[in-house]
């Protein structure tokens, strides 16, 4: 009997306008673009976080992951940034992991690379299990991981490196206490809102173009590390999407978790799967959100679920026997 092995992969603030094959310019997931259009790869165009907000969305997660480990399934939560939802849910019940989530300097090895290297350590030959990886470094774009520079253009970069790239995020809260970050952005930066101050400082700020071309870079970092991950489980079901968005400048704002406004809910979905897709197509349209891809996770565990699943690309059979004699059908 084939086991199930499934890996959830949950970017801190990743919008779906900032992924390639949603149609963003430039090239942040060459990776993830070849799974869309392999033949076990599948997108979802519609796709909606059920929170603006890493706690709300992790509440959910947590939920889930106790329910799949309490069916007797092997369950692990690795995570750059220990939510205190799934801390408190989590360590008691099942493999939980998390990693300091500081804002490394640019010099130093990103979690990431220590996280993905350890979940596969550790499931490498598990017949059945289900994971979840936290990636945190979207959130923590304010340190370059080295794609950035050529999202921004090399003038820009060459003029604002010095002020910028150095910068941590324990460093801004510095600056931002003994008042010299106005000092320090100077007048063409960004100001964050009230909102991100409670967290940040009051005046935590950058250059527009500077940041979101640090968050795309973080985008095509992350990105690169997923060939390792879907190499090391290549009978594994895989799902990548965001646990919400990020505000980039739209409303005034440069930070998440402000409200349930499009930026901040509408994340991607892609997904490898070992099941047999029998529709060439690999974007499926309808509406879907979180709630339905947790539901999906459980009815491959065979647990049972009331809720709605994920909208699939399939057919009945006259349309199926349509579609093969126009070449539609298989991969």
């Amino acid at each position: 009997m084939n086991k199930t092995q499934i890996i959830l992969v949950m970017v801190e603030c990743l919008r779906s306008d900032h992924i390639h094959c949603y149609g963003y310019d430039r090239e942040t997931t060459p990776f993830l673009d070849s799974v869309v259009t392999g033949a076990k790869g599948l997108m979802w165009s519609d796709f909606k976080s059920n929170a603006s907000a890493t706690k709300g969305t992790f509440q959910r997660i947590a939920n889930y992951a106790l329910t799949i480990s309490r069916n007797k399934i092997h369950t692990s939560f690795y995570s750059g940034n220990a939510t205190p939802a799934g801390q408190r849910m989590a360590t008691s019940v099942f493999d939980f992991k998390s990693w300091p989530a500081w804002y490394h300097r640019s010099g130093k090895r990103p979690t990431a690379n220590q996280m993905v290297d350890a979940f596969i350590a550790a499931h490498r030959g598990r017949p059945e299990f289900f994971g979840v990886l936290h990636l945190q470094e979207t959130h923590a774009m304010y340190q370059p991981w080295g794609n950035h520079q050529r999202f921004v253009g090399d003038a820009l970069w060459q003029t604002h490196k010095k002020r910028w790239g150095p910068m941590a995020m324990p460093g801004m809260k510095i600056l931002d206490k003994i008042g010299a970050l106005v000092e320090w952005c100077g007048e063409d930066s960004q100001e964050w809102t009230v909102e991100g101050s409670r967290y940040f400082g009051k005046r935590i700020a950058n250059h527009p173009a500077c940041y979101i071309a640090a968050y795309d870079g973080a985008i095509r970092f992350l990105d690169s590390k997923m060939p390792e991950l879907f190499d090391a489980f290549p009978d594994a079901e895989i799902f990548v999407t965001g646990d919400h968005g990020e505000g980039l400048g739209e409303r005034g704002f440069c930070i998440h978790a402000y409200g349930m406004f499009p930026e901040l809910i509408r994340v991607p979905l892609i997904a490898r799967t070992p099941l047999p897709i029998q529709l060439a197509v690999r974007e499926v349209y309808e509406p879907a959100d979180h709630h339905m891809m947790l539901n999906t996770i459980l009815r491959r565990f065979s647990i049972k679920q009331p809720g709605p699943s994920l909208p699939w690309p399939t057919a009945d059979p006259e349309v199926l026997k349509r579609l093969e004699g126009l070449g539609y059908v298989g991969r």
